[in-house]
């Protein structure tokens, strides 16, 4: 969703402006507005206007797809229940000595079911899964946080950057990735919306 400045409730204080990461509020007359080919949709502007006078608006990037999902095959899931515990995001359902099974939609490709199956019921459809971690690359990142956001596992650190008031300007670091802790499930790339992350 790209956000819009309600420019009645706009006091032009331009704090917006100083945390965009991306330089997609421009000053007017009397008020801020947005430019749209420049938002990336982080929403750092409506979580920083003091009066709320940034709202969201139209449907600007769609939520990702998954790049993989994984399903049961029931012929060889004996319901020992160790993909739905091992699933981050709650995908995997069923009962104990039932075949279990693996819901789509929310399915978000990372494997750690078919890892944990002692039986060898997963199968992945889809594109093949990477076997390294993901990084960050420093120079690319905004520190928008939107990677961090999303991560199902948290191993992404970062912080939202901070105002220097002294030199009147935002303080950037980039943020980076535990790769320990990456499943490698490719979140973090497809909320990208600068290309800063790269296998």
């Amino acid at each position: 969703m790209a956000q819009y400045i309600e420019k009645a409730d706009c006091i032009a204080c331009g704090e917006c402006q100083r945390r965009c990461p991306t330089g997609a509020i421009a000053a007017g007359t009397s008020s801020y507005h947005i430019l749209p080919e420049r938002c990336i949709d982080c929403r750092i502007c409506v979580e920083t206007c003091p009066e709320h006078a940034v709202h969201d608006g139209p449907e600007l990037w769609p939520d990702p797809r998954p790049r993989r999902v994984y399903r049961v095959i029931p012929e060889r899931c004996v319901g020992c229940s160790l993909c739905a515990r091992a699933c981050p995001v709650g995908a995997v359902t069923g009962e104990i000595k039932k075949p279990f099974a693996v819901d789509p939609d929310k399915c978000i490709g990372c494997g750690l079911c078919a890892e944990k199956c002692r039986k060898d019921a997963l199968e992945q459809v889809g594109e093949p899964k990477g076997q390294e971690p993901y990084v960050i690359e420093a120079a690319a990142c905004v520190s928008c946080g939107l990677c961090a956001a999303h991560c199902p596992v948290g191993a992404i650190r970062g912080e939202e950057p901070p105002y220097n008031y002294e030199l009147r300007d935002v303080v950037r670091t980039p943020f980076s990735i535990d790769g320990g802790r990456c499943i490698r499930c490719g979140l973090c790339e497809d909320w990208c919306r600068v290309g800063a992350v790269r296998r």
